[in-house]
């Protein structure tokens, strides 16, 4: 076996038997507001028992409702409160299908482009027939590896965040060879070529973010940058849970915030809907409910089977962002209704789909009994 792969093996073993070793020390955690008792309950599980009986290897940091323009439910763990900024994580992803949305309504982005023309600065490394469209919707075919922890030698990801391609996140990943439109795979490649699109369209505005940001009147946030200043579209965006559950409201207005248009009214529904090659995932990912990719968001539909929903409970034109070590974000324009999770799930996997299930029954048990 190779050696830096032993001992990688031996010093997770460590560190699992003494984080197994130790007693958990439990968090403090605040229930700010619920609108009623089954929603308090939701909350005090996700923040307080689910942690207790995981022993620590599952946390929830923060939770944050929204139905029908109310702030139903909004809880904190781990000693964090409204004020702290959350990281995103791969939530970062969907916070550029808006900032793309908004770039296609002032006619300053073009779908259809070469990517090339946004970043001449890499037209010689890039093919012609590499297009915005692909690296929206995680088409670009790059020859990109996108695994994390349980593959740090060979990941590509990694080696752009914290390695080689740290400097220049869009020249690392132009260094790859691509396929466009051919299949779709999941890439923070795509994404970082994509927000690399975007801070060259905003340059002379102060970049996306601020633009963005102003628009949805979020105070307060950090976007973190390469060395060239580009944001770290991937992955590297927080924000606090009011603010993301804001952006997610904007779906559910399809585009508009306080009478201001962000981007088109279609943009949602347009970006939501597969890529054309889409296709199911192989053997044994095939039978997983791992949903369907649109323009950077995810979508409630199985990927290779779209009649069947992920979320079965939820509406067909719900959408998702999800972000590593479990942060969430569940969108039902039809039912009005954002739900954020931000999570630090490092052993453990967070029961979403049954706490988005418990969240929505709660929620309607509310609406029934307002008179």
């Amino acid at each position: 076996m190779n050696s830096k792969v032993l001992f990688s093996l031996l010093a997770m073993i460590v560190l699992f038997s003494a984080h197994c070793g130790r007693a958990y020390e439990f968090p403090s955690y605040n229930i700010v507001y619920s609108k009623n008792l089954n929603l308090q309950a939701a909350a005090t599980e996700a923040v307080r028992s689910i942690p207790e009986e995981a022993h620590g290897r599952i946390q929830t940091n923060a939770i944050y409702v929204l139905s029908n323009g109310e702030a139903v439910l909004e809880a904190y763990g781990n000693g964090f409160d409204p004020k702290h900024l959350q990281p995103l994580w791969s939530i970062s992803k969907f916070l550029l299908n808006a900032v793309s949305g908004m770039a296609v309504l002032e006619g300053k982005l073009d779908l259809s482009s070469p990517v090339a023309v946004y970043l001449p600065e890499l037209e010689s490394a890039l093919p012609k027939t590499l297009t915005v469209k692909d690296l929206l919707y995680h088409a670009s075919g790059g020859d990109w590896k996108e695994g994390y922890e349980w593959n740090p030698f060979k990941s590509d990801v990694l080696a752009m965040l914290y390695g080689i391609g740290k400097d220049d996140h869009a020249a690392y990943v132009s260094t790859k060879s691509f396929r466009p439109g051919l299949s779709v795979k999941y890439s923070s490649g795509d994404s970082n070529l994509l927000s690399a699109v975007l801070a060259s369209i905003y340059k002379r505005e102060g970049g996306f973010p601020k633009v963005f940001f102003e628009r949805m009147e979020v105070k307060e946030y950090v976007w973190e940058t390469d060395s060239k200043g580009v944001p770290v579209g991937s992955s590297y965006a927080y924000l606090t849970p009011k603010d993301l559950a804001k952006i997610g409201e904007l779906y559910i207005h399809r585009g508009l915030y306080k009478g201001k248009r962000i981007f088109s009214e279609t943009w949602p529904r347009e970006t939501s809907g597969p890529f054309p090659n889409e296709t199911a995932l192989p053997f044994p990912l095939s039978y997983l409910p791992i949903p369907s990719m649109g323009g950077h968001l995810y979508s409630n539909r199985k990927r290779g089977t779209p009649e069947i929903p992920v979320f079965e409970f939820l509406s067909g034109n719900s959408i998702f962002g999800s972000g590593h070590w479990g942060q969430s974000l569940i969108i039902d324009p039809d039912r009005k209704l954002v739900i954020v999770r931000f999570g630090n799930d490092r052993l453990g996997r967070f029961p979403m789909k049954d706490f988005a299930k418990k969240i929505l029954l709660a929620v309607s048990e509310s609406e029934e009994s307002t008179p």
